[in-house]
């Protein structure tokens, strides 16, 4: 789980944002793609940004391979996610685990895997560090395995 890092206003054309974001990521960086897997924007329409098959890219040190990268828009050190945004990260995170036998207790964010960032945020990242995350998509997924 990542945040942008930066603010996202309403009426910001999140598509225009991506071209952006792929632009820098492949001419500032050298990176293949968007860095991100997943991309959920303020009103929790998630975009498929680089191909799963590939290994995402960070600015720190950690690994990302074997990870699925999604970025919530947003700078999560100054604003609050609004609910649309987080019943996206469930409805993704369950379909994740679910397609490829993720478990939850494999949900974690970017700075539980570098102490070189507050990715994804203070706001954002109190729904990893409670678990919020991890309770919704095992209820999630409880409800599919009962169908």
């Amino acid at each position: 789980m990542h945040h942008q890092g930066e603010p996202f206003k309403p009426g910001t054309d999140p598509q225009a944002y991506l071209r952006r974001l792929q632009t820098w990521s492949r001419t500032t960086k050298g990176w293949l793609d968007i860095p991100y897997h997943y991309v959920i924007d303020l009103d929790g329409r998630m975009y498929e940004a680089r191909n799963i098959d590939y290994a995402g890219d960070t600015n720190t040190e950690y690994d990302p391979g074997g990870h699925a990268l999604i970025e919530v828009v947003g700078n999560f050190e100054e604003v609050e996610p609004n609910q649309a945004q987080l019943d996206a990260v469930v409805d993704l995170m369950a379909m994740l685990a679910s397609k490829y036998k993720v478990s939850i207790d494999d949900i974690k964010s970017h700075r539980d895997h570098s102490d070189k960032t507050v990715c994804p945020g203070a706001n954002l990242y109190r729904y990893v560090k409670e678990d919020y995350f991890r309770h919704k998509v095992a209820l999630r997924l409880a409800g599919e395995q009962a169908r």
